[in-house]
């Protein structure tokens, strides 16, 4: 008998539409699974997100052996767009850096999982207008992260829970600034029948104040659909997405799902000199359907129309290839 080792190339394909055109976020990349024939997976992804261009490059042993370490290296670049109610300062802020990340051993009895990632970047800023321009530097600084998962995917109905925490310690070398960040993140999904599901995500996440290229960001395509992207800069922040799923068959292996949702947030923005001004709410609601063909893993035709009630009264429409969440 003979055996021919096949090409195992995942393709990275991400759409999300957001308030404005320049707010559209669109990722191109691929992941050759089997480099050696030993699952070291070696990808990579172009992007362009938070008004800015992105792009990544990492090459990772697989994370399916018990008992041993998981190592993982990334090269990456990107670019974001800063802009402020009443400052005259605005500016693109440049992040160009690698990481190195360890997954310990487990048991696959376990659902405890932890990660330790060690980050360097270089941080810049270009066509940087005004007065209130934060401070340049190389941030170097380390991120653990703890997982708690028996969360199980599925297209039509996902069951389970998940969650992540995360704490990155660190300092802006050059400008003698710390940086500190903390995030805890959960995804739970119940199933209400064979295709109906209510599922639900909350993350709370928040950072030191200072230097608002320091900061955690919320907007339409990550917190409340119709918010602003790429606009608050926050110190601290906590959103949640409800959605009540159900889907009815088209063809063979062809839904069409409809849903239901809710998304809300509380947030403290920061100002152009990253100092914290006041909280404030926003909440969304509305409804969606999404065209799954579960053939495509993660892959569907999604439009959602929500009704922004706060902090602008306002109607939204986003269209993307996965679901929101």
């Amino acid at each position: 008998m003979k055996v021919r080792e096949k090409l195992s190339i995942t393709p990275i394909v991400d759409f999300s539409t957001g308030k404005t055109l320049r707010d559209t976020s669109v990722t191109l990349g691929a992941i050759e699974n089997n480099i050696g024939g030993a699952g070291t997976r070696l990808g990579g992804y172009a992007e362009y997100a938070e008004r800015g261009p992105q792009f990544a490059i990492w090459i990772s042993e697989h994370s399916y052996h018990p008992t041993r370490w998981m190592k993982e290296i990334e090269i990456s670049y990107s670019g974001s767009d800063f802009r402020f109610d009443n400052s005259n300062s605005s500016w693109q802020r440049t992040r160009l850096g690698g990481l190195f990340e360890l997954k310990t051993p487990y048991r696959y009895s376990s659902a405890l999982r932890y990660e330790f990632v060690g980050i360097a970047y270089r941080e810049h800023l270009t066509y940087a207008e005004g007065t209130a321009l934060p401070k340049e530097g190389t941030f170097v600084g380390t991120m653990s992260e703890l997982i708690w998962d028996r969360y199980s995917f599925n297209d039509l109905a996902p069951h389970g829970f998940k969650v992540t925490l995360e704490l990155r310690p660190g300092a802006l070398l050059g400008a003698a600034q710390p940086r500190f960040e903390a995030r805890v993140e959960s995804i739970f999904s119940a199933q209400l029948g064979s295709r109906t599901v209510l599922a639900g995500r909350a993350t709370a996440e928040a950072v030191n104040s200072g230097n608002v290229n320091h900061s955690v960001l919320i907007g339409g395509q990550r917190g409340v659909r119709g918010l602003q992207d790429a606009f608050y800069r926050d110190q601290a922040q906590a959103f949640a997405n409800l959605e009540l799923r159900h889907a009815i068959p088209l063809a063979k292996r062809l839904y069409l799902q409809g849903v239901l949702f809710a998304d809300g947030a509380t947030f403290l923005p920061m100002n152009a000199d990253g100092v914290p001004t006041k909280w404030l709410g926003a909440f969304a609601g509305g409804a969606g359907l999404r065209l799954i063909p579960t053939a495509l893993v993660k892959t569907l035709l999604r439009v959602d129309g929500s009704r922004l009630v706060t902090p602008t009264g306002e109607w939204f429409v986003q269209f993307g290839i996965d679901q929101y969440f």
